[in-house]
């Protein structure tokens, strides 16, 4: 029986599954985190679909350098993961969205996605002005409390 990628036997779609990074960094005992502008103009995290074969740790470490040209270590254990609602093949379909956390090693002055998108690295309250998605924001105080160190208050 020849079955789209995407369906289960009974001819159920399931949710399509994204991974996301949330880049930081930890500059002078303050993380500051990287958001990356959306197609629509939205402040998010570097996301997107997982490949076949790709961990999903591996998809939003690859979807980090690809939409914000930044390098570092991906944890594979999810900081949050939700439901949303995801834009495919002309149509709306049921996802999921997990966030994984990436401590930045570098950043590179030339990545794929450049031409798209502009990057802006901010504080945790900063962050909570920009972002529309609490669920962002609880994904970065998880990451501050991990790190043990100020959110970098300004």
């Amino acid at each position: 029986m020849d079955l789209r990628q995407d369906e289960t036997r009974s001819g159920e779609r399931e949710p399509l599954r994204q991974a996301g990074a949330v880049p930081y960094a930890v500059r002078e005992g303050h993380v500051l985190f990287l958001l990356i502008t959306s197609s629509s103009g939205r402040w998010i995290f570097p996301k997107g679909h997982i490949e076949e074969g790709e961990r999903s740790a591996q998809a939003a470490s690859r979807e980090a350098f690809e939409e914000a040209g930044v390098v570092g270590e991906v944890l594979d254990k999810a900081l949050i993961c939700f439901d949303v609602s995801l834009e495919r093949k002309g149509g709306r379909r049921d996802g999921e969205l997990c966030l994984y956390p990436m401590r930045v090693a570098y950043q590179e002055d030339k990545w794929p996605d450049r031409g798209g998108r502009h990057r802006h690295w901010v504080t945790l309250n900063e962050l909570a002005e920009l972002v529309d998605d609490e669920r962002y924001v609880e994904a970065a105080r998880a990451i501050v409390a991990a790190e043990d160190v100020t959110a970098g208050q300004s």
